[in-house]
C-alpha cells in the first residue's frame, strides 16, 4: 500500500514523463498497477471486515492507508462492486472501538513507549482523516473537542534525545521506535493535531443546522486557526532546519482549507454586499497559496512570490501579513514529489488544486472588473496572474500525461480566464477576441494529443 500511495509522488516517475515514450508508457504503466492494489487492499478489508475481524492496531494502519488513497489516486466502485469504499467509513468511530482515543498512559500506564507513540500517531492520523472527509462532503464534525484526551503525538529534536536529564529507559525506544519505522525526529503529524480541536470547532460552525452562522464567531475561528498554524510552522522551521516543500505544502493543503471554510459562504457574497470584500481576500490569499510551490513552465512566478516558493513558509503570511525572510530554510531541489504529485493525483487533491484555481481565477476577474483599489492592488494582480498562468502549464502537463484523459475541461477554462484577466490588465478592448483565441488554441492543443493517444493505440492493437 505504501509503495501504490509513492507511484503518485514518485520524482523519478515524474522525470520519465518528459523523456521517452517507452519510459512515460513505464510510469503510467506503475501507476495504473499502484490503483489495482489499491482496490485489492480495498477487497481485503472489506473480507476482513465482512468476516467480524476485531480492529487491531495493523488493520488501522491499512485503514489510515486507504483512506489516505482517496487523496492520490480515483476511486474505482466498480473494482468492488458498489458505491461504498471501505476506506470511507467513519475512521474516528473505528478508533474510537480501539480505546485510541484515550491517552495510553491513562489506559495502562506500564505501556512500551513504542506502543505508546503508536497508538498517538494512529489517533491523530485517523482523526485527521475524518476531518478531511467531512469538510469535503459537508458533513457535521465527527465527535466534539472534549471526547478525547489523547495527547498528539511525541516530538523530539536531536539534542532532546540526548538530553542527560530525559529518562534513558523511555527516550532509547522512543529513539529505536523513530528509526525502526523511518519517521522524522520533527513530526508535521505534531502540527495537524495540535490543530484539530480548532478544526472540530469550525466544523461544527459550518456545517451543523443547528450552530450560530453569524459572520463574526466565524471569523473569530478563522483568525484563531490561521495564527496557531502561523505560530506551529514557525517552530516546525525552528526545530527541523530541512523541512521540505513536500512536508510543508502537503500541512498547507490540510489545514489552509479550513481557514477558508467560514468565509466561503461570506466569500461569494462579496459583490452584493460589500461588508464581505474581506472574506474574498481571504478565498484568494487561501488560494494563492495552495497553488504556490516550484511549479514547471519556462517562467517561475516572481514579484516576491519566486523567493517564497523556495523556502516553503509561504503559508505564514497569512497569519502574519509579513514577507518571511527566507533564511528560514526548506529544501527543495530537482524533480520534486510536489510536481509529480500536482501533475499525476487524480483524488482529493486534484479536486482541492482545481477549486482553488477556480476561486483565484473568479475572484481575480471580479477583483478586476470592480477596480475598487487598483494603485494599491496592481503589484498583488500581477503575482496572481502569474500564479495562474503557471498553473495552466501544470493543468497543460496533466492533459499531456493523461493523453488527455483528464484535465482537459479544467485546462480550457483556466487558459481563457487567464487570457481574459491578461486582457484585463493590458487594458485591451477586443476581449471577445482574445478569450476565442486562448479557447482555440487549448482546444487545438488538446485535440492533438487525444489524436496522439488514439494513434498509439490503434499502433498497439
Amino acid at each position: 500500500m505504501c509503495i501504490a500511495l509513492g507511484a503518485f509522488v514518485c520524482p523519478s516517475l515524474n522525470a520519465a514523463a518528459d523523456g521517452l515514450a517507452e519510459q512515460r508508457q513505464e510510469g503510467s504503466s506503475l501507476r495504473e498497477q499502484a490503483i489495482q492494489w489499491v482496490a485489492y487492499g480495498k477487497q481485503w478489508l472489506a473480507r476482513k471486515m465482512m468476516a467480524g475481524s476485531r480492529a487491531d492496531t495493523n488493520t488501522a494502519q491499512v485503514v489510515c492507508l486507504l483512506a489516505l488513497s482517496r487523496h492520490t489516486g480515483p476511486i474505482q466502485t466498480a473494482s468492488i462492486g458498489s458505491l461504498w469504499s471501505p476506506g470511507d467509513h467513519d475512521l474516528t468511530r473505528v478508533a474510537m472501538q480501539m480505546g485510541l482515543h484515550r491517552d495510553p498512559t491513562m489506559v495502562d500506564a506500564d505501556m512500551p513507549a513504542r506502543e505508546v507513540e503508536l497508538r498517538r500517531r494512529l489517533w491523530a492520523t485517523m482523526l485527521e482523516l475524518s476531518l478531511q472527509l467531512s469538510l469535503d462532503n459537508g458533513l457535521p464534525a465527527p465527535i466534539s473537542p472534549e471526547s478525547y484526551d489523547c495527547a498528539p503525538p511525541s516530538e523530539f529534536t536531536d539534542d532532546e534525545a540526548t538530553d542527560a536529564d530525559a529518562d534513558p529507559v523511555s527516550s532509547a525506544s522512543l529513539t529505536s521506535f523513530l528509526l525502526d519505522y523511518g519517521l522524522p525526529r520533527t513530526n508535521p503529524l505534531v502540527i495537524l493535531a495540535r490543530t484539530q480541536r480548532l478544526r472540530l470547532q469550525i466544523l461544527h460552525v459550518v456545517h451543523s443546522p443547528g450552530a450560530a452562522k453569524a459572520f463574526e464567531d466565524k471569523h473569530r475561528l478563522s483568525a484563531e486557526l490561521r495564527a496557531v498554524y502561523s505560530a506551529e510552522i514557525q517552530r516546525f522551521l525552528s526545530l527541523q532546519k530541512t523541512a521540505s516543500v513536500f512536508q510543508l505544502k502537503l500541512l498547507d493543503a490540510f489545514t489552509l482549507p479550513f481557514v477558508l471554510a467560514p468565509h466561503a459562504k461570506f466569500a461569494a457574497s462579496s459583490t452584493a454586499n460589500p461588508a464581505y470584500y474581506f472574506s474574498r481576500k481571504v478565498r484568494m490569499e487561501v488560494s494563492l497559496l495552495l497553488l504556490a510551490s516550484q511549479l514547471p513552465g519556462p517562467k517561475a512566478p516572481d514579484n516576491g512570490l519566486g523567493e517564497l516558493i523556495p523556502d516553503a513558509v509561504s503559508m505564514t503570511a497569512l497569519a502574519t501579513g509579513t514577507t518571511i525572510s527566507t533564511g528560514a530554510s526548506a529544501a527543495s531541489a530537482g524533480p520534486d514529489a510536489l510536481t509529480a504529485l500536482r501533475i499525476h493525483c487524480q483524488g482529493h487533491l486534484a479536486t482541492l488544486q482545481w477549486h482553488a484555481i477556480l476561486a483565484l481565477c473568479l475572484d481575480m476577474i471580479s477583483e478586476l472588473e470592480d477596480s475598487f483599489f487598483p494603485a494599491i492592488n496592481g503589484a498583488s494582480w500581477r503575482q496572481l496572474q502569474e500564479t495562474i498562468q503557471a498553473y495552466v502549464t501544470v493543468l497543460e502537463q496533466r492533459v499531456r500525461t493523461s493523453a488527455g484523459a483528464v484535465s482537459a475541461r479544467e485546462f480550457l477554462f483556466c487558459s481563457c480566464a487567464e487570457a481574459y484577466i491578461g486582457a484585463m490588465m493590458r487594458g485591451d478592448r477586443e476581449v471577445d477576441q482574445v478569450i476565442a483565441s486562448a479557447g482555440y488554441s487549448a482546444l487545438t492543443l488538446c485535440c492533438e494529443i487525444m489524436e496522439q493517444g488514439l494513434h498509439k493505440r490503434c499502433t498497439v492493437v
